[in-house]
């Protein structure tokens, strides 16, 4: 079964939210793993986009960043938001 390409794109522009929040808090794929108890290549292969991005891995990232659950997941939509709209300050944080 093939995954259609509406996901596949869903997928890779919430990847890329997160892997920019992980940039900006020192967060490496090796402390999401630590923290979930899984393998560096379980981490990698869902932040990389070889396999579909988990609620684990992104509920990881929130813990090691200290933001809850739900401001993460407003964050991710808000960077996927401006990416799409090509804002420029997309790379900027929320105040």
């Amino acid at each position: 079964m093939t995954t259609p390409a509406s996901v596949d794109d869903f997928n890779r522009r919430l990847s890329d939210a997160l892997k920019d929040v992980m940039a900006e808090h020192d967060i490496n794929q090796t402390a999401v793993a630590r923290l979930l108890d899984r393998s560096q290549g379980y981490v990698s292969h869902r932040v990389n986009c070889r396999a579909n991005l988990s609620a684990d891995i992104i509920g990881g990232v929130a813990h090691l960043a200290h933001i809850s659950g739900p401001a993460m997941l407003a964050e991710l939509t808000e960077r996927m938001w401006r990416r799409a709209a090509g804002d420029p300050a997309k790379e900027e944080p929320n105040p």
